[in-house]
């Protein structure tokens, strides 16, 4: 499974967006003038392999230059929500039906790290003499 980069992101975060020049081994990238849909596919990584049960379609994905073929995907908070490893492509669908999907090799794949974060959050405890005592407190959720 070639991991052509990484893209690393917190949980619960949604910047920094995702941005990637649609091309090809050659240097050369898709011309997306003509593209009707691109989607986003994510799934945990398997052993190498997209999990088949796992499929997350993200979203938004912006054309930011067609000629150039370049996309941005802006992260919803439901996207992030998850931390694992997953791996990505984006899928091109153009008016005459036809797909296309980036990275394009044989088995490519975008590796997308979505990592723990630390919360903050407010707690109340009772304390022994029954006053009550509300406190914020960092905790790292695992």
């Amino acid at each position: 499974m070639p991991i052509l980069d990484t893209f690393t992101i917190r949980r619960g975060d949604t910047l920094p967006s995702l941005r990637r020049t649609l091309g090809f081994d050659d240097g050369s990238a898709q011309d997306l003038s003509a593209a009707t849909q691109i989607l986003f596919l994510y799934a945990p990584n398997d052993g190498g392999e997209p999990s088949e049960q796992g499929m997350i379609v993200g979203g938004p994905v912006v054309i930011e230059n067609a000629l150039l073929g370049i996309v941005r995907l802006d992260w919803r908070l439901i996207d992030t929500r998850d931390a694992g490893e997953f791996l990505a492509e984006f899928e091109v669908s153009f008016a005459s039906g036809l797909k296309l999907t980036f990275p394009n090799g044989e088995k490519e794949y975008i590796r997308v790290l979505i990592t723990d974060d630390v919360e903050r959050s407010t707690y109340s405890f009772l304390l022994a003499d029954s006053s009550l005592v509300t406190d914020s407190v960092t905790v790292a959720l695992l």
